[in-house]
């Protein structure tokens, strides 16, 4: 995925298309791709936000038993131990395109993404 194909869309298209297709892990890729090339604080800020929607998809939704919050009533499917964890280490391997900044963004969600794992981990073992 390294072509441009959003290199003559203007940020406001960009940002109308993330918005459109948030759920889209192609369409998140290529506008992280296109956004790694734009130095406006306007891009850097919605690149923030396709990392941020990159790092917490599901690469397919698969069918599972999901306890539902005490007292709250959940209609989405939370991410498992595994999906956290192959979230993380998707975050910390190299994307020689991506910059510092992204890199140093995509670190922290990676953090998060292994301390909820760890913490679900943790707290599943209390229930038992």
């Amino acid at each position: 995925m390294g072509q441009r194909q959003y290199f003559n869309l203007p940020i406001a298209e960009l940002e109308h298309i993330f918005d459109d297709k948030r759920h889209n892990h192609d369409v998140l890729t290529s506008l992280v791709t296109e956004l790694s090339h734009r130095t406006k604080p306007r891009a850097k800020k919605l690149q923030k936000r396709v990392l941020q929607a990159l790092s917490v998809e599901k690469a397919t939704p698969k069918p599972r038993a999901v306890e539902r919050t005490k007292g709250k009533d959940h209609d989405e499917q939370l991410l498992t131990i595994e999906e956290h964890r192959r979230v993380a280490a998707h975050l910390r391997e190299d994307h020689g395109d991506w910059t510092a900044e992204e890199r140093r963004v995509a670190l922290e969600f990676a953090k998060h993404h292994e301390f909820l794992a760890d913490l679900i981990q943790r707290r599943s073992k209390k229930e038992k």
